[in-house]
């Protein structure tokens, strides 16, 4: 361990750049403790040589963004840590202590901030408007007279003391000071002081390099081991509910926080909580959802479904290094094809938001594992991650969503449940696009309890009677889709909503899709009131259904009911014994067999299993992976009913007439033209 320079007695070699009143008083302080500080200058900084300061400090009574920004600058091309205080309307903020190539940056906290900002546009404005009077373009501010009027002796001496028991950190041991990948804010109104961590930012400009996509790197990390599972049937290997107190420390503050914060959901009919993520200078916001039967549970779901989605967005792991057509890359390219793409109708629309695809079409390719070819392959960018054209601005060639993301523990984990979610969109679709009448589910043949007293608590909560449709597939996936029914119809009160879940157990995968259900219910009631004109010219024009609410909003009309009675009117009924006895969910102690087990279901059908690798450094930090899982013949979930992707599958075809639902395979002509009913 290094000595401390109070063990070893010898002074640090501090430079100061301050100025006022403020800075005169930190002079003071360090001048007492560890003698005369080195005087800086900005010019000081652009000069080809000087002293090789220990620790450079930075106070400033306004705040000053351009300054920090050459001192943040000079300070990584340097290697020379340094240390900021500067004065904001109402606060003042402290750090964060930029240690070159070990700690996160000053512009990453920036960046950090602007995304967790709930008022974001306000908060650009103000920016703007200090750093414009930081250049004296401006009369000065009243705003920063003002916050000049709260440096009272008392504030500039708890400052001096922060900063200077901060440079005494910095000598025993940098990671341990308090703005190490944080800020202090200190209230100039009440005194009290609080700190805000945060992670370093994968796309900031200045300290950020992240590793160029490769084959080679894909081939190491697609690369499946044995994992010790919690138990046979439990398809995890950690409990994330152990990890709770570690998972709000890293990833959730209102200030600086990858998850700006938690909200807990007590008007529902389970414990639900949302965790909300800020993207794009907090000009949007996506939000993670945790659906369990105790709050704690919901609340680490609800972190680990946000950080899934975060991972979703784009790149944050790696660089994209291919740009080429198809056309160009050969057979190392997958054919966009595969995935589906819009039908012509469509590309053809006036304003159709997607460019049409064609192999000499130029586009970004980001390498995965094909487990088909046991080898990687080159997957379109924009079907891997479903926000990057909101960062690139270049169009994408079809529409998507979030449709195969997955985080987990471990690869493993991420690429099951990445399989499952793929599993039950598919059931869901085909069964709506084919219109199978598929077998209902008689709930009371279940054997976990839970079922009966999740149907009987919604009944009585909401009126609503529950039915369930056994939609699993020839893979053996057991996928469910549920009803929600208002078989009393009463007026003010939405008709139907629907849901589906899927898992390797099948009564899970029911508990799953009522899990799902749930909350829409206890949503769409007031909704369906405020919108139920809307709903209604939804029905006359499919047109209309645009967005995802759309699809739940429009089935809760009683007159479009009848689109639903190819299935709610099904002649089979089953019991959970007669649709699953005969099948063996994968139970190994082994995560591992059971992705091998269920991937080989697929790959025998012909179906490939591509795996994206999605982890960002931040998840990393905390052991999980994330991935994107394409399954080429699959059909994917689409929202807005301008963006549908059922056409050229030959499974959507085919299938159907194979278990006997159709007298032949189907056609374009036949495929169910109305929006499905998916929430």
């Amino acid at each position: 361990m290094t000595a401390s320079w109070q063990e070893t007695q010898v002074r640090p070699l501090l430079g100061l750049l301050a100025e006022g009143s403020l800075g005169q008083t930190i002079r003071e302080r360090l001048r007492e403790e560890w003698g005369q500080p080195v005087e800086v200058t900005r010019a000081d900084l652009q000069a080809a040589s000087g002293p090789a300061y220990t620790l450079l400090l930075v106070i400033s009574e306004r705040w000053h963004g351009l300054l920090f920004q050459e001192v943040n600058r000079w300070s990584l091309a340097n290697g020379t840590p340094w240390l900021g205080l500067s004065i904001e309307p109402g606060c003042a903020v402290l750090g964060p202590c930029v240690l070159p190539g070990r700690s996160a940056c000053a512009t990453c906290a920036e960046r950090r901030r602007a995304n967790a900002q709930k008022q974001a546009e306000e908060f650009q404005a103000e920016r703007a408007y200090l750093a414009q009077q930081a250049c004296s373009e401006l009369p000065p501010d009243p705003a920063s007279t003002q916050a000049r009027a709260w440096l009272t002796a008392s504030v500039q001496t708890i400052l001096s003391q922060l900063v200077a028991l901060e440079v005494a950190r910095f000598g025993r041991d940098p990671e341990t000071m308090l703005t190490y990948n944080a800020l202090l804010y200190l209230d100039l109104a009440t005194l009290s002081i609080s700190r805000h961590p945060f992670l370093p930012e994968p796309h900031c400009p200045d300290c950020a390099a992240l590793p160029a996509d490769s084959a080679a790197a894909v081939q190491a990390a697609m690369r499946l081991v044995a994992r010790q599972k919690l138990a046979p049937q439990t398809y995890r290997v950690r409990d994330l509910l152990s990890l709770k107190d570690r998972l709000l420390a890293r990833y959730v503050d209102p200030e600086c926080g990858l998850i700006r914060g938690l909200t807990k959901d007590t008007s529902n009919l389970y414990a639900n909580f949302a965790a909300h993520i800020p993207l794009q200078e907090g000009r949007r916001q996506e939000v993670g959802f945790g659906r369990a039967f105790n709050y704690e549970q919901g609340q680490v779901a609800a972190i680990a479904e946000a950080l899934e989605r975060y991972a979703g967005m784009r790149p944050g792991g790696k660089r994209t290094a291919v740009r080429a057509s198809r056309r160009e890359l050969g057979e190392v390219a997958l054919d966009p094809r595969t995935l589906g793409l819009h039908s012509e109708a469509q590309y053809n629309l006036p304003h159709f938001p997607y460019v049409r695809y064609s192999d000499d079409l130029v586009l970004n390719w980001v390498w995965g594992y094909s487990f088909a070819r046991q080898q990687a392959v080159l997957v379109p960018e924009c079907n891997v991650y479903y926000g990057l054209h909101q960062w690139s601005g270049e169009r994408p060639y079809v529409y998507e969503i979030s449709n195969g993301c997955a985080i987990g523990n471990c690869l493993e984990e991420a690429l099951l449940h990445g399989i499952l979610e793929i599993a039950e969109r598919d059931a869901f679709l085909l069964t709506w696009y084919a219109r199978l009448p598929m077998p209902r589910i008689e709930l009371q043949s279940a054997r976990d309890p839970l079922i009966g007293l999740m149907c009987e608590r919604l009944y009585h909560l909401t009126g609503y009677q529950v039915h369930a449709f056994n939609i699993t597939l020839p893979e053996r996936i057991p996928c469910f889709w549920v009803m929600a029914v208002d078989e009393q119809q009463r007026p003010d009160y939405p008709y139907v909503l629907c849901a589906a879940g899927s898992h390797l157990l099948p009564e899970k995968a029911l508990i799953n899709a009522l899990q799902e259900l749930a909350p829409i219910v206890g949503s769409h009631i007031s909704l369906y009131r405020q919108e139920r004109e809307r709903a209604r010219s939804m029905l006359a024009d499919s047109s209309l259904v645009m967005q995802m609410r759309d699809h739940a909003l429009l089935y809760c009309l009683p007159e479009a009911f009848e689109r639903l009675a190819f299935l709610y009117q099904t002649p089979q009924t089953q019991t959970f014994a007669e649709a699953f006895d005969g099948d063996k969910p994968p139970a190994h102690a082994d995560l591992r067999a059971d992705v091998l087990d269920v991937m080989a279901r697929y790959l025998r059908s012909g179906i490939d299993v591509i795996a994206v690798d999605q982890t960002t450094p931040e998840l990393a930090l905390e052991g999980f992976c994330a991935v994107r899982v394409l399954m080429p013949g699959m059909l994917p979930m689409t929202f807005g009913h301008h963006a549908r992707r059922c056409y050229g599958f030959k499974r959507l075809y085919e299938l159907p007439y194979e278990l006997g639902y159709a007298a032949r395979p189907l056609t374009d002509a036949d495929l169910n033209p109305y929006p499905h009913p998916f929430p």
